[in-house]
């Protein structure tokens, strides 16, 4: 008599041939409620304040006044490797039912968050953003660049998953 003993395999084969059906994403930025919050920023043109995502964009993208200060993309080229490793880790532990899809992405969406602020808290390193000017400095108070002394902007990053 021979005794088929599968110790799991049927599961995670089942849960194997389920994941490239899954359509569970994270998105990472500047997101949601505290996206629209405007921001405190001197505004003496009688125009209604930007709001934090405007700040973001100016920074990540820089206008005619202010150098581009990439928190967002320079964060994913630095770290891509990481970040990419720590997908695969996910990855590994949902097709091992450790975790769920969504918590997954979650977890991702954390660990990448974490790079973002950290980029910002450590001035752009490895590659530092440009210096304040003097009159920003003047005017906000500060030379950290993307640091109002609020934080606004770097607290109101944040991740959200979607799809599945």
């Amino acid at each position: 008599m021979v005794a088929d003993i599968d110790h799991g395999w049927a599961a995670l084969e089942a849960r194997v041939s389920r994941l490239p059906a899954l359509q569970t994403h994270v998105v990472v930025g500047v997101l949601g409620p505290a996206a629209d919050a405007p921001h405190p920023t001197a505004n003496d043109n009688g125009k209604p304040p930007p709001t934090v995502l405007d700040v973001a964009i100016w920074n990540e993208f820089g206008t005619g006044h202010i150098p581009p200060r990439s928190f967002i993309r320079e964060t994913l080229d630095v770290h891509e490797a990481e970040i990419l490793k720590m997908a695969s880790r996910l990855g590994k532990a949902v097709a091992l039912g450790r975790v769920d899809d969504r918590q997954a992405a979650g977890l991702l969406g954390e660990y990448v968050v974490g790079l973002m602020k950290e980029r910002i808290a450590n001035r752009g390193a490895p590659k530092a953003f440009e210096p304040n000017k003097p009159s920003t400095i003047a005017k906000k108070g500060s030379d950290v660049p993307l640091m109002a002394h609020t934080g606004q902007l770097r607290n109101s990053i944040t991740y959200r998953v979607e799809g599945a």
